[in-house]
C-alpha cells in the first residue's frame, strides 16, 4: 500500500482540504483498487463533501475486497441511510453486528433503525 499518498491524503484533509485529499484517494485507489483502506477513506470523505452516492460506492468496493470488515459494513450502512436507504442501511449494520457482536455503534444504529421503520412502513418497500 502507499502509506506516503494515504498519509498525505490525511493531512490535506485536517487541512480541510476535502477535494485535494479525495484527489489523491482517487488516485491511489485507481493505482490499487484493492486497497480498502483507502477506499473506506474516500468513502468517508466523500459522505463528509455530501456526495453520498459517491460515498456509497467507495464502500461498496471496500466491502467487496474485505466483506468481514465491521467497520467497513457500518460505514456502508451510514451512507445508506444519508443516501434514503434505510432498508440497505440496516441490512449492512446487521451484518456488522454478525461479524463483531460487541459493536455498539452498529447495535445502537440497528435499534434506532428498526424503530424508525416500524413507525413508517411504507419505507421497508424501498
Amino acid at each position: 500500500m502507499d502509506n506516503d499518498t494515504y498519509q498525505r491524503a490525511q493531512e490535506l484533509f485536517e487541512q480541510d482540504d476535502i477535494q485535494g485529499a479525495i484527489a489523491l484517494l482517487e488516485g491511489l485507489t485507481r493505482a490499487e483498487p484493492a486497497n480498502w483502506r483507502a477506499l473506506n477513506r474516500l468513502g468517508a470523505l466523500y459522505a463528509h463533501s455530501g456526495a453520498v452516492e459517491k460515498a456509497i460506492g467507495a464502500f461498496r468496493r471496500a466491502v467487496q475486497v474485505n466483506s468481514r470488515s465491521p467497520k467497513l459494513r457500518y460505514n456502508l450502512g451510514q451512507a445508506c441511510e444519508m443516501a434514503g436507504v434505510p432498508v440497505e442501511a440496516l441490512h449492512q449494520y446487521e451484518t456488522a453486528l454478525r461479524f463483531d457482536p460487541q459493536y455498539e455503534l452498529a447495535r445502537d444504529a440497528c435499534d434506532r433503525l428498526r424503530k424508525h421503520l416500524k413507525q413508517h412502513p411504507a419505507k421497508t418497500e424501498e
